[in-house]
């Protein structure tokens, strides 16, 4: 059997003051095979239970996990107990390898959201795929195609404005659905540290087939950038992976969301 080590790593990466908040798998858990599996979870402020958390992007919680090499990714949704303050989420963790899980809420009252993150470890951890920035800016995902525009040079701490242009079977979709609040999510997540950036297109009234994002990367470093979009019913999900440099003027951002 194999079964997942749990690290007792607890790390607040939002702009919240804030840094009692844990995010605290619950005991029975901890023995798990790879594969399909629930795990059950608990979120604390301090010493209590918290219980109450905003709606944001239609979801109280989203739920995001990537191993290390920046594979296997999944953005979820757990079911709640709002009596106990329990999630539930099923999982499937299909390779062995490090995994690195988010809890990503914002507190009922609480104007910046709030990410917190175990890692895991399942079985052997050695095997790892290289992660490779893109040198085509094309990308097809089952029979979408997706183009991305970005600056010619992107720096750490600058504001920057990105495009994706969507296809379907060589025609521009212009028809996608809402999900989760928005047109497109973009889940941004640095090879080095794994930090976590969240960034959302900037337009609901343009539904393709060009989408605009825009966002600050706080470091230098490699990142994948996971974007999801639904369309005729299905959630579709990019990835592409850029290199972010050192800013020449010596600027840099704490923003992580």
């Amino acid at each position: 059997m194999k079964k997942i080590a749990i690290l007792s790593i607890f790390l607040l990466i939002s702009s919240c003051t804030r840094s009692d908040y844990k995010f605290e798998i619950l005991s029975g858990t901890k023995n798990l095979e790879a594969g399909n599996t629930e795990m059950n979870y608990q979120i604390k402020d301090g010493e209590e239970i918290l219980k109450s958390f905003a709606i944001v992007h239609e979801k109280i919680m989203h739920f995001i996990v990537v191993r290390n090499d920046l594979q296997d990714f999944q953005h979820l949704h757990p079911s709640y107990d709002e009596n106990t303050g329990e999630f539930s989420i099923d999982l499937n963790l299909p390779n062995e390898g490090d995994y690195r899980l988010f809890a990503d809420f914002t507190p009922t009252g609480k104007k910046s959201p709030v990410t917190l993150f175990q890692d895991i470890t399942i079985g052997d951890a050695k095997d790892t795929e290289p992660v490779v920035i893109d040198s085509n800016n094309v990308k097809n995902t089952g029979d979408y195609e997706v183009t991305y525009s970005f600056p010619k040079e992107i720096e750490a701490g600058t504001a920057i404005k990105y495009t994706l242009e969507i296809k379907k079977a060589g025609i521009d979709v212009n028809n996608l659905e809402m999900y989760l609040g928005g047109l497109a999510h973009g889940l941004i997540i640095k090879k080095e540290d794994l930090d976590f950036i969240h960034s959302h297109n900037l337009n609901n009234d343009i539904k393709g087939p060009k989408i605009d994002f825009e966002t600050v990367f706080p470091e230098s470093g490699i990142y994948k950038i996971f974007t999801q979009f639904q369309h005729e019913g299905q959630i579709i999900t990019s990835e592409y992976v850029i290199e972010v440099k050192e800013n020449k003027s010596g600027a840099s951002s704490s923003m992580k969301h």
